[in-house]
């Protein structure tokens, strides 16, 4: 995917989230066959609604 290059400045900023969202939108078995994306929209739904919760105790 990468050359390995000891010059950190190689490869730009556009270059590494097209990446970052190739393999979040790649399901996993780990997850159910869910996508990384997916389980966090999930999980950060979930955190949401119970937000108001906590803060009301």
């Amino acid at each position: 995917m990468f050359v390995r290059i000891n010059t950190p400045a190689v490869g730009d900023r556009q270059r590494l989230e097209e990446v970052a969202a190739e393999l979040d939108s790649r399901p996993r078995k780990a997850l159910g066959w869910e996508t990384p994306a997916e389980r966090l929209a999930v999980a950060s739904r979930s955190a949401v609604l119970r937000r108001p919760l906590e803060f009301a105790l």
